[in-house]
């Protein structure tokens, strides 16, 4: 196996998670859903560090069929409110959710001290 092809392999794990849950907004949303339940999509949308709905949702809206999340139901009131939570398979996404989350803690207090 040549460099290249072993360096592409070792990756493809990044790859993947990054293509499930990429995005500028749906990272965030995702841990939101995890941390606080099944959400409205105007509910989750707002806390998404204040962004409007429409836009703080258009990643997770995008993501198709790979999305790690699911449509929770609709209600009967029109128009019908359409509610998100994480499926099984989404509640996998924790611990990465969570390393990330320190992560950024960890780098912002880097970035103060500089």
């Amino acid at each position: 196996m040549t460099d290249d092809k072993r360096r592409e392999v070792a990756t493809d794990g990044i790859s993947a998670t990054l293509r499930a849950i990429g995005g500028k907004w749906k990272p965030l949303i995702l841990f939101l859903l995890l941390e606080e339940g099944t959400k409205r999509f105007g509910g989750a949308a707002p806390t998404a560090a204040g962004r409007h709905a429409r836009h703080a949702g258009e990643p997770a809206a995008g993501a198709g069929a790979r999305r790690p999340h699911r449509q929770a139901g609709l209600r009967g009131d029109p128009p019908p409110k359409v509610e998100y939570a994480l499926s099984d398979h989404g509640k996998t996404l924790g611990q990465v959710l969570s390393a990330m989350c320190g992560w950024g803690y960890m780098h912002l207090e880097f970035k103060e001290k500089r």
